[in-house]
């Protein structure tokens, strides 16, 4: 029941051609772009950056923009990822399926974890995806 749930969400979010665009293609654009853009050395008024940046500027760190884009689109590509995940638990409560796999003899937890698995593994997979490219075209330090 939980592994036959776990299958076909996953293989629905993987014929669906746009959140696979969105989740994947899409950061690495974001990347490069915003990367690109924030590139050179950052100025800033005196006394206005967070004590750990001004040491790390003191310390004569050297960071371009891709040390910024990389992590923040991680981040924002998570986030929407969440939405899609809450537009598959909204899909499931108007289609009535929901309410059938509460009818089942299963923990709701249980069933809450496998709508989740496969959320968690794309994740997964789009993080490596985002810090490798960065990592590998970028130059990104970790």
């Amino acid at each position: 029941m939980l592994r036959a749930t776990i299958i076909k969400d996953t293989q629905l979010l993987c014929r669906d051609r746009g959140a696979l665009l969105s989740l994947f293609a899409l950061p690495l654009v974001f990347m490069a772009t915003f990367g690109s853009m924030f590139q050179g050395h950052y100025i800033a008024a005196p006394g206005s950056l967070p004590p750990v940046a001004s040491e790390a500027l003191a310390a004569g760190w050297q960071g371009d923009g891709f040390q910024l884009a990389v992590p923040a689109n991680a981040v924002l590509f998570g986030f929407f990822l969440s939405l899609t995940m809450s537009l598959s638990f909204m899909e499931e409560r108007r289609s009535g399926t929901w309410i059938r796999l509460q009818a089942a003899p299963v923990s709701p937890w249980l069933l809450l974890v496998a709508k989740l698995v496969p959320y968690f593994i794309i994740g997964t997979i789009q993080m490596a995806l985002l810090f490798g490219a960065g990592i590998v075209a970028f130059g990104l330090e970790i």
